[in-house]
C-alpha cells in the first residue's frame, strides 16, 4: 500500500538530485526561509471504488518554486520561466518510481508571480483496499423473548 509520505519522498528526490542546490520544503516554509527553494504541498486525494479490493487514488501536489528575490522582491521572471519549465521537463517521462512501483504522474505549470514560479503535480495509481477491521466482540448479549400465540 502506497502511502502520500512516499510520495513526497519520491518527488522530493529527484527535486534534490537534479538541484542540490535548492532547499525543499514539506508542507510549509519557515518565516524567513532560504531562496531559491521548493516547496511542495499535498493540495487534494481522490479516492475511487474500483472493484471489491481496489481503489483508484488521485494524488495532487502544488510545487512552489522560489527563486532569489532583487531590492523589490521580485524575481527574475526569466529565470522563474527557465526553472519552471526545467522542472516540469524532469516529469516528462509521465511515470515516478515509489519504492518497487512505478506511478503515472502529470506536471503542469501554473502561474507565475514576481518572485514564485507553480506547478501542479498529479499521481494516479491503483492499491489494494485497506481490510476492514470489525470487532470481534460487537454483540455481547442477546436477549430473545419468545411467546407462543394461539
Amino acid at each position: 500500500m502506497i502511502k502520500r509520505i512516499d510520495i513526497l519522498n519520491a518527488i522530493n528526490r529527484i527535486l534534490t538530485e537534479a538541484y542540490p542546490e535548492y532547499k525543499v520544503y514539506i508542507d510549509l516554509c519557515p518565516d524567513g526561509y532560504e531562496r531559491p527553494s521548493f516547496l511542495l504541498q499535498h493540495a487534494a486525494t481522490v479516492r475511487e471504488d474500483v472493484n471489491r479490493s481496489t481503489v483508484s487514488e488521485k494524488v495532487e501536489f502544488i510545487l512552489f518554486i522560489h527563486e532569489d528575490v532583487d531590492d523589490y522582491s521580485g524575481s527574475s521572471t526569466l529565470t522563474l520561466s527557465e526553472i519552471q519549465q526545467a522542472v516540469l521537463d524532469l516529469f516528462r517521462s509521465g511515470a515516478l518510481q515509489v519504492g518497487d512501483r512505478w506511478l503515472r504522474i502529470h506536471a503542469q505549470a501554473g502561474v507565475r508571480d514576481f518572485n514564485v514560479a507553480r506547478l501542479t503535480l498529479r499521481v494516479e495509481y491503483f492499491d489494494l483496499r485497506e481490510p476492514v477491521q470489525i470487532p470481534e466482540e460487537m454483540i455481547r448479549e442477546v436477549a430473545l423473548n419468545l411467546t407462543k400465540k394461539e
